[in-house]
């Protein structure tokens, strides 16, 4: 047998135990991991295999070959999904066979708390609701998931904070926002992000949340 497996080039924030997901346009490692016992019972090492590799039903000579077990995919700008094989021939004839077809996914964009005291809290993912509580000061930052890059501050991504329908006149490439009640209202804000690579257009992804705010309660002292 041969196990095939893949590995998307994108981003995830610290402590995500889920994979990289593969998004349009993106780079896409795939790694043949023989597993083939020859006559005298020994595994066959997989640096002494030859490995054809097939794209879409093409056989890709140039990427095949004696010892070649990795393989490089670019996504297309078409939202298709790409059909990958891989034939493993060992020394002795023995052949394996293993195909895969992968989809791409949407970038995603979630936002967290950024505690002063505990910094940020990955554990809570706060879309769906955000209590101000008494505090007058609260700070949230964002991070995309599945875009180009190994970092949230790629220069490629652009930011673009709104309030309320509004636009948040800031830098496009701030991650994160603080807010203040200093004038002790209380209500909701409808927070809103989006989030675009401008070196890969078809990598976009928005998101909103709700702040309720409460007024601050007053210390008194004797």
């Amino acid at each position: 047998t041969v196990d095939l497996i893949w590995e998307a080039r994108t981003y995830t924030p610290p402590f995500y135990k889920g994979k990289a997901m593969y998004t349009p346009q993106e780079k896409i490692t795939f790694v043949a991991m023989p597993n083939i016992i020859n006559k005298s019972g020994s595994f066959v090492p997989p640096n002494t295999v030859t490995y054809k590799w097939s794209q879409n039903n093409t056989v890709m000579g140039d990427y095949s070959g004696f010892g070649i077990q990795s393989f490089y995919h670019k996504g297309s700008i078409l939202m298709t999904p790409v059909d990958i094989d891989v034939e493993a021939k060992a020394p002795d004839g023995s052949i394996a066979k293993n195909y895969l077809t992968l989809s791409p996914t949407s970038p995603e964009i979630a936002f967290y708390e950024n505690n002063s005291l505990y910094g940020i809290l990955f554990n809570t993912e706060i879309s769906n609701g955000f209590d101000f509580g008494d505090k007058e000061e609260r700070s949230v930052s964002t991070f995309p998931y599945f875009f180009s890059g190994d970092t949230k501050a790629n220069y490629y991504l652009s930011y673009k904070w709104g309030i309320n329908g509004n636009p948040i006149d800031v830098p496009t490439n701030q991650t994160g926002m603080t807010f203040r009640n200093t004038e002790n209202l209380e209500g909701r804000s409808i927070i809103s992000i989006t989030v675009n690579n401008i070196n890969n257009f078809l990598q976009s992804a928005s998101n909103a949340m709700v702040i309720n705010f409460q007024k601050p309660k007053k210390v008194f002292s004797f």
